[in-house]
């Protein structure tokens, strides 16, 4: 994909997202029809975004994905049976998730992983693209995406993410099973990056 001819109409059929579920950053400007000051002290035009990202609502995408079949399942790991008890045969078995085990003591409560890193956005492209996963199990949600010639400003394109990973682990949010109203806290367990 050449980034740099994406519109906003193509990141939102890619990701499979609504209008809704998006913020724009620099404050939270919906369309830039002006120049604006950033606090950092740039200058950005309307023609002069050559970095942005988008944000996607994780609880949006969680409710969609909770719609799936997969939540039957939700209590496997009150339920496996282990091959050999010193082993580690799944994240369950592992100390960290151990310490951390009165916070899934609710079969609705879940832990995910997630992880960010730059990939070029074409043969020859000038931009990169970096994208935040939330990984559970075989499913995937897209966080966050930034795009721009250089690396991340993480405490700019990761304060979002960790906006809402906060929000999920200490409110969790709400979804429907069997017309009954469900609150579920999702935690983050381990971040892959390099």
């Amino acid at each position: 994909m050449n980034i740099s001819a994406v519109t906003k109409f193509m990141i939102i059929k890619l990701l499979q997202v609504t209008t809704d579920s998006l913020s724009y950053h620099l404050g939270k400007y919906s369309e830039l029809q002006r120049n604006i000051q950033c606090e950092c002290g740039v200058m950005i035009t309307p023609t002069s975004m050559g970095s942005f990202f988008i944000q996607i609502d994780i609880i949006d995408k969680l409710k969609k994905l909770f719609s799936n079949p997969f939540t039957n399942n939700l209590d496997e790991r009150f339920n496996r049976k282990k091959t050999k008890s010193e082993n580690l045969e799944d994240i369950y078995d592992g100390a960290h998730y151990k310490e951390q085990s009165i916070l899934f003591e609710s079969k609705w409560n879940l832990s995910y992983t997630f992880n960010t890193d730059g990939c070029q956005t074409a043969d020859k492209g000038k931009f990169s693209a970096w994208p935040i996963f939330l990984i559970r199990k075989k499913f995937m949600i897209i966080q966050g995406l930034w795009v721009a010639k250089v690396e991340p400003k993480f405490n700019i394109f990761l304060q979002p993410f960790v906006d809402q990973a906060n929000l999920l682990s200490s409110k969790g949010f709400e979804w429907i099973k069997n017309n009954v109203k469900i609150i579920s806290k999702v935690l983050p367990l381990a971040c892959c990056v390099d």
